[in-house]
């Protein structure tokens, strides 16, 4: 069969959605592997073939994964729901988590702007500190 048939109308082929979306082929390869995002239909043959509705789900996926949603998350959570309030919800519990992330970072940075402060202020570094392994492996 011939591979570099006449595209049907409507469809894109992987490589155009990757240059549209600005993401890789093997990108949307992945997503297919992971069931997030299946192309609407195949090619004689056998390439992947996107209508704009699969565009839009592309583009949710790129979102909330940008959101630090993981694919796990998107694919058994997100792209199921279906009202606003389902997924408000599902926002907030996220934005709880990355809300948690961030205290836990800033916690990190204020001990480590500490340490600095008192290596500074030693004449030699006291590597029985133990306090300074803990921060510095971390």
């Amino acid at each position: 069969m011939d591979k570099h048939k006449a595209i049907p109308q409507g469809y894109m082929t992987v490589g155009e959605i990757a240059r549209k979306m600005d993401v890789t082929v093997r990108a949307l390869q992945h997503y297919d592997r992971e069931g997030l995002l299946s192309p609407s239909a195949m090619s004689e043959g056998g390439r992947r073939l996107y209508t704009d509705k699969d565009i839009v789900k592309l583009h949710q996926i790129l979102s909330l994964k940008h959101l630090g949603f993981s694919l796990d998350d998107i694919k058994n959570r997100l792209i199921l729901l279906d009202t606003p309030d389902e997924i408000a919800d599902v926002l907030m519990e996220q934005a709880v988590t990355v809300k948690r992330k961030i205290e836990s970072l800033s916690e990190s940075l204020r001990e480590l702007e500490v340490l600095r402060e008192e290596v500074l202020q030693m004449q030699s570094v006291d590597f029985k500190n133990m306090r300074i392994l803990l921060l510095i492996c971390k």
